[in-house]
């Protein structure tokens, strides 16, 4: 084996010892050394397992196979160890390379708040020497050429007021727009006193409304009360009307009866047909058969009455009848005035606001004619007076008109 080794180890019979490759020695590092002896070793073991007739088998060898699976369970067993503890140290590790990251981080933004704190406090653009050679407002806070009519910068050639110059122009507008927002609003406070007349004469009229259809609603109630009543008392009175001639009715079959009782016994005991002389009645002859004077006048006595009480209850029905005219008459002549009191007052209100509303127009009118003339900025003659140099007759000037 040794020889084998050898002879393995030795150089190929092709190169030759030289000064850079002597005997060709470190041919073979050592870790090719230990694969070769390791190779030589398990050759030499599987001869003695193959020669010995001990311990060699006929065909699968079992234990072998059990061991190699035993051996390669171990070996994935380890690598997978091995694995998750390299996970692990991974793991492990992004989580430090966080911790460290997000520590930079913040000291990276706290030395840029300390950094823009400074900037802030100690390097100001304003703080600067040469800021005012780079300041937007400088012109602005430059002061002007010129501050008024009576600067003393300006000498005098300045030329500081000219003749038609508007220097209050501003000041004017300023005023004008015043003006415009205080008429405005008077304008509006006065639309709103308006609405609120106009909501207040609404209120009142609607009240006096309510209140004549309540008066109209009581009198029409009264009304139907008092015809109620009077329906009521006529139907009592018809009913004790009735009740009356009924009872005198069955008086007067019991008084017919005992009437006829009594003509029958008068005329079998009558002078008539006994052929006796009647008595004279009142310087005439009674057709009454039977019936004594006393008699007949208390029967002329009863019609008599009766004519009376029915001329009195005709009277009396004629006489409700026109106080029931006469009231409905006068609920209806109410009624009618309270329409024209309506209507009236509804005209004057009508014509009260026609009279504010053209008060108000002819008033805008006016203050509309009276801005137009003040406000007008219109260039007339005496504008341009100073400009015209003036006319001489013989050496004297002449005296302008003046103008209006």
């Amino acid at each position: 084996m040794r020889a084998a080794a050898a002879a393995r180890s030795s150089p190929p019979s092709g190169l030759k010892t030289t000064v850079v490759n002597p005997g060709f020695e470190g041919y073979h590092d050592a870790r090719e050394l230990h694969a070769i002896d390791q190779k030589i070793f398990l050759d030499t073991e599987r001869q003695k397992r193959i020669f010995d007739p001990k311990v060699r088998t006929i065909g699968i060898d079992k234990q072998r196979l059990d061991e190699q699976v035993y051996e390669r369970q171990q070996l994935k067993r380890l690598e997978q160890d091995r694995e998750d503890w390299i996970d692990k140290q991974q793991v492990q590790q992004d989580k430090h390379a966080q911790a460290l990251q997000a520590e930079s981080e913040l000291i990276r933004m706290q030395r840029e708040r300390d950094v823009q704190w400074y900037r802030d406090t100690y390097q100001r653009k304003h703080a600067g020497r040469e800021w005012h050679l780079n300041d937007p407002n400088a012109k602005r806070k430059d002061l002007p050429a010129r501050v008024g009519d009576y600067d003393p910068r300006c000498g005098p050639s300045g030329l500081q007021k000219f003749d038609g110059e508007d220097l209050d122009i501003q000041q004017r507008m300023r005023i004008q727009h015043d003006e415009i927002r205080q008429g405005l609003d008077r304008q509006l406070e006065e639309q709103r006193l308006k609405k609120w007349r106009e909501d207040q004469l609404d209120g009142v009229w609607e009240e006096r409304a309510e209140e004549i259809k309540r008066k109209i609603f009581e009198a029409e109630q009264l009304a139907k009360m008092q015809r109620r009543q009077a329906t009521k008392t006529t139907a009592d009175f018809n009913r004790a009307l009735a009740d009356f001639k009924k009872k005198e009715a069955e008086a007067a079959r019991r008084h017919g009866e005992a009437q006829s009782l009594e003509d029958i016994q008068n005329q079998l005991n009558s002078g008539l047909l006994n052929e006796r002389d009647e008595v004279m009645l009142n310087g005439r002859r009674s057709n009454a058969k039977g019936l004594h004077g006393d008699q007949l006048q208390e029967i002329y006595n009863q019609q008599a009455q009766q004519q009376e009480e029915l001329r009195q209850r005709r009277i009396r029905e004629a006489e409700e009848e026109k106080l029931a005219c006469a009231r409905d008459a006068q609920h209806h002549a109410m009624s009618l005035m309270l329409e024209k009191q309506l209507f009236n007052e509804k005209r004057a209100l009508r014509q009260q606001l026609d009279s504010d509303n053209a008060k108000q127009r002819r008033l805008a009118l006016e203050q509309a004619a009276e801005r137009r003339r003040l406000y007008a900025q219109e260039v007339g003659e005496q504008f341009f007076e100073p400009f015209v140099p003036p006319r001489y007759h013989d050496g004297v000037p002449e005296k302008r008109k003046p103008t209006r």
